[in-house]
Parts: structure tokens; sequence; C-alpha cells
């Protein structure tokens, strides 16, 4: 059974979801929370820079999974049959490039799932807490329902990370 939490604050909410012991792990962990209830802040300071009209509110679905169904969903939509960190899914082919100009006051992105075998090698092998790499995640994954792709090139790895480290200092200001 998969348990949820809504978080909204500000422009930029999110859905989380997972089995009740991912689910736990993600709830009970308060520099975790903390840190997905910042995250609608942190994303607004890049709203101009993005070409986001600014109030515009926007929601996406952030998944925890385990290694096996992450390796399975990236195997079907992928043809990569390997657990992997993170997986987008959103609801536009380039978001900002499509809506930008449109008036609406709200949009679903998509959905994000994070895999917490992982995250939790991942954020060993990058000797930081397992909080910070799964922010990081979340935040690479949310830039991908945005329609940035660092797989197209240099120059848009370049800018995807640019932008994944600055929404994660101002989520972190001691970094």
């Amino acid at each position: 059974m998969k348990e949820e939490l809504e978080i909204n604050n500000g422009a930029l909410s999110l859905s989380f979801f997972a089995d009740e012991k991912l689910f736990l792990k993600v709830a009970e962990n308060q520099k975790l929370l903390s840190l997905l209830k910042s995250l609608s802040e942190a994303f607004e300071q890049h709203y101009l820079e993005f070409k986001l009209r600014p109030g515009v509110k926007m929601n996406f679905n952030l998944e925890l999974v385990d290694a096996n169904r992450i390796q399975g969903i990236n195997k079907e939509h992928r043809a990569m049959d390997k657990a992997t960190d993170v997986l987008s899914f959103g609801l536009y082919e380039n978001f900002i490039q499509e809506h930008t100009h449109e008036n609406l006051p709200f949009f679903e992105l998509g959905d994000v799932l994070i895999c917490d075998e992982v995250c939790q090698k991942q954020a060993v092998l990058h000797t930081i807490d397992y909080a910070d790499e799964f922010i990081h995640l979340c935040v690479h994954g949310l830039l991908h329902l945005l329609g940035f792709d660092h797989e197209r090139g240099v120059t848009e790895d370049q800018i995807m990370r640019r932008y994944e480290s600055r929404i994660i200092d101002s989520l972190q200001p001691s970094k």
C-alpha cells in the first residue's frame, strides 16, 4: 500500500508517494522534510531565468521506489536493464518552451521517481547525507520535467548542473 504526503508551499507543490517502509524513511527524516518544504522558495528564485511567469503554480509527483521497481521502469521506457538513481516523466516535451506564455494559473508537471538504494549508495560515495543526495536527485528530476536534458550535449549538461547547484545552494546556504 502506498502512503502519500502533500507539500504545498508557494508556487511549487509536490505529492510524495512511497510504500510504507520507504515512506517512513522520508517522513521521519526532519532534514529531508525541511529541504522539501523549502524547495518551492528556492525554485521561485529562478522563475525569471526559467522564463516562467511569476505567480504561476506548478505541481509534480515524487515517488521513492526500490531498485527492482526502477530497474523495471528503466528497462520498459529507456531499454536499460539496470537500476538508476532518478527517472522523470514529464507531461510536456519542454515545459519552459511550450508554456511560458500561457495565462493558466496552474500546471501539472509530471512524475519524478527516485531509487532509494541508489540514492543511499551515491550518498555514501559522495560522503554526503542521504537527505542531501535525495534533494539533489529531486532537483535534477524537476529540471528534467521543465525540459532541461543533460543528455542533449555538453552545453545543456553545464546549464543543468549550474541550475542544480544554484537551487541546492539556496536550500543549503552552509554549503
